[in-house]
């Protein structure tokens, strides 16, 4: 067969390389096929079963809310929150009066959501603490009463300032001592707050 000096140069050249490919060790793949993916497509990870499984505590974002408390940032709902003031009142928004016996006390609290769905007022408690009896009086304890930023709807918004906690309590008690309870978790928080 009858080649061309460039076909004997070609030729040359690419014995060169095996020679060189054989001695340094290396194979030289043959074209073919593309390799399969190694890897799974960035749209569906997927994690080894031998991964141990993540501590909730450890994977929930630290959260920072502007109030004073906060409950549990590992829990479904938390709350930045706190009060400000007791004030004692005549009257409610509709003109309704303490019984005989009772007076009418509302407790202006701040909130902050900052996880799950906003109910406040369903999601803790509020006490009025009787520090004598060791009594306490919530918003369920007392007579229909509404305040004007009532905390039965306040509480519905992811925030909320100075919404009205409003109560019908005996005349006797003091208004500076409250408690806050948290429904989920069950954290408890005790204060004190000045009464205008």
């Amino acid at each position: 067969m009858d080649t061309t000096p460039r076909t004997r140069r070609l030729g040359s050249v690419a014995a060169a390389l095996l020679a060189v490919a054989t001695l340094a060790g290396c194979v030289i793949p043959v074209p073919g096929p593309t390799t399969p993916q190694t890897t799974e497509p960035t749209s569906a990870p997927s994690t080894p079963a031998t991964q141990p499984a993540t501590d909730p505590t450890e994977s929930a974002t630290p959260l920072d809310g502007p109030y004073e408390f906060e409950n549990d940032p590992s829990a479904a709902v938390v709350w930045s929150f706190e009060a400000t003031e007791a004030q004692r009142v005549d009257a409610d928004v509709n003109g309704v009066t303490a019984e005989p016996g009772y007076q009418l006390v509302i407790l202006h609290l701040s909130g902050e959501l900052l996880r799950g769905e906003p109910d406040f007022y369903f999601q803790f408690r509020v006490h009025l603490v009787d520090e004598p009896s060791g009594q306490s009086w919530g918003l369920s304890s007392g007579t229909s009463v509404y305040a004007e930023d009532d905390l039965f709807m306040a509480g519905r918004q992811p925030s909320f300032v100075d919404a009205d906690a409003i109560y019908q309590v005996p005349d006797t008690w003091a208004l500076d001592t409250w408690r806050i309870t948290c429904n989920e978790t069950g954290e408890v928080w005790d204060f004190t707050v000045p009464v205008v």
